[in-house]
């Protein structure tokens, strides 16, 4: 699909396969409504994409030993320890910004999509995002002409 087609959706429903991703960004920025599982269900579903996380569990220790660590839990779980990791998991999902940007929904189940689907104004919702947008665009250009 082509970006101005995506910008005619009325939403997306985005199942991501990791933490953070572009497609989430370019979806926002155009405005497109997103609606994505709650961040329990993602860290579930993220267990069972491999990664190069899962294959190093400890590479943020390498990065800087003499660095002190401000978060309770490895940003890099193991992926094969589900049943220990995903404590993890589930912290580190709180900071993706699929939950921390305004207009973006999260659903816990199907029935729960269809519901939101059906009651989702899409153009309020646009209108929301496209205002953290503008935000967003004279914040960072503030922060890097500085």
């Amino acid at each position: 699909r082509t970006f101005s087609e995506l910008a005619d959706f009325a939403a997306v429903v985005l199942i991501p396969w990791n933490i953070e991703l572009t497609t989430f960004y370019e979806l926002y920025t155009i405005g497109t409504p997103t609606l994505l599982p709650t961040p329990a269900w993602c860290a579930r579903l993220w267990a069972k994409y491999p990664t190069a996380y899962g294959n190093h569990p400890h590479m943020h220790a390498r990065a800087d030993p003499e660095q002190p660590h401000v978060h309770p839990f490895s940003p890099y779980p193991s992926f094969h320890r589900m049943t220990t990791d995903f404590p993890s998991m589930l912290y580190w999902t709180h900071y993706s910004d699929f939950y921390r940007y305004p207009g973006a929904g999260a659903f816990g189940s199907v029935p729960e999509l269809f519901v939101m689907l059906e009651g989702l104004d899409p153009a309020a919702v646009s209108r929301e995002m496209q205002r953290w947008n503008r935000r967003a665009v004279v914040d960072v250009t503030a922060f890097w002409v500085l």
